[in-house]
């Protein structure tokens, strides 16, 4: 009974007090991607969040088709929980900035050493020359990892994109990965004011329940210089808004005028998405078979019993001979030996 009368004078005050629940309203907190997105630096053309953390091994590396991310955000072995990057275009190599959310920065940094997709630097190096293309790490606090690669231009006043990914990531917490790119072209150019692009393209991957097990890709066109008709017609006569890896999808969406701009969609399951990147894999195993084929061996290592090697070897050697390459004599002629000794 006292906890009653307690629980009705306590309601009492609030109502008399003259001041409404909505007074005490607790503000949103950002997500560990805008935290992130905010300390990217301005100028961006391109910029991604990507949670790992919410995928397994397994799914993360089925993802990689539809992402924009680098490889660092999505490699199996990351102990990364959020990612967000930047990249500016230019006349040569890209640079790039990104920023990893980890919980255990020694297991980040052996992870970075050890099994990393690519090797990293680690410390504020300089980066003169050819160096800039060589990826830089440091830890601006005790949870965040930086990685750098080429020289960002710092004298660029655009800040839309970056902007705007901000807001994606805080409108999406639930999406494995949100970007938002500047596109060129007839599409783009930035506008007059040199403050935004013209035209973006948003892209965001969401999970997908209720009996299907997959991926939605979104992606939406915005444009502040042009009508959602032209912009439409110029997407259908360009070809835009195909989604990744078209063949793969379960089913399609778009592109169709939507209340956030031109939007273009494709749901994917996640066994489709495995092929995917079965074959990707595969293929690059052909190329790489290729590209050694179409490479001259040492004689002594060449597997003569195997006539079709065998002839391709040959034909490389004559080729090179006939260019005028007098060097390729001796190993021709060694080979051409070991060929008649097998056969």
């Amino acid at each position: 009974m006292r906890s009653l009368i307690a629980l009705a004078l306590l309601a009492a005050a609030c109502a008399g007090g003259g001041r409404s629940a909505e007074t005490f309203e607790v503000p949103r907190l950002p997500t560990a991607g805008e935290v992130l997105v905010s300390a990217l630096p301005a100028g961006a053309d391109h910029c991604v969040v990507a949670r790992p953390g919410r995928l397994g091994p397994a799914r993360r590396q089925q993802i990689v088709p539809l992402s924009h991310a680098t490889a660092f955000a999505w490699d199996t072995d990351a102990p990364v929980g959020e990612a967000a990057e930047v990249r500016q275009d230019g006349s040569g190599a890209p640079a790039v900035e990104l920023r990893l959310r980890v919980g255990d920065m020694e297991e980040a940094r052996r992870w970075l050493a050890e099994r990393a997709p690519f090797r990293v630097r680690w410390g504020d190096v300089d980066c003169p020359g050819s160096g800039c293309q060589r990826w830089r790490a440091d830890a601006p606090d005790a949870r965040t990892i930086r990685l750098r690669r080429g020289l960002w231009k710092t004298d660029v006043a655009r800040t839309g994109v970056r902007a705007r990914c901000q807001a994606l990531s805080a409108r999406f917490p639930g999406a494995y990965e949100v970007g938002v790119h500047a596109e060129r072209g007839w599409l783009g150019a930035w506008d007059h004011r040199g403050e935004g692009p013209g035209t973006t393209r948003e892209v965001a991957l969401f999970p997908l329940d209720g009996g299907f097990d997959g991926v939605r890709w979104r992606e939406v066109f915005r444009s502040g210089e042009m009508t959602p008709e032209e912009l439409l017609a110029g997407l259908a006569a360009e070809a835009f808004g195909e989604p990744p890896h078209a063949e793969s999808a379960a089913r399609r969406h778009g592109p169709a005028e939507g209340p956030d701009g031109i939007e273009s969609g494709a749901d994917y399951r996640w066994e489709d998405l495995a092929l995917a990147v079965e074959d990707a894999r595969r293929l690059r195993e052909a190329a790489a078979a290729e590209a050694r084929a179409s490479v001259p061996l040492d004689p002594e290592r060449v597997r003569v019993e195997d006539r079709e090697v065998l002839e391709r070897q040959l034909a490389l050697r004559r080729r090179a001979l006939d260019a005028g390459d007098g060097a390729e004599l001796p190993a021709l002629r060694r080979l051409l030996e070991r060929g008649l000794d097998a056969h």
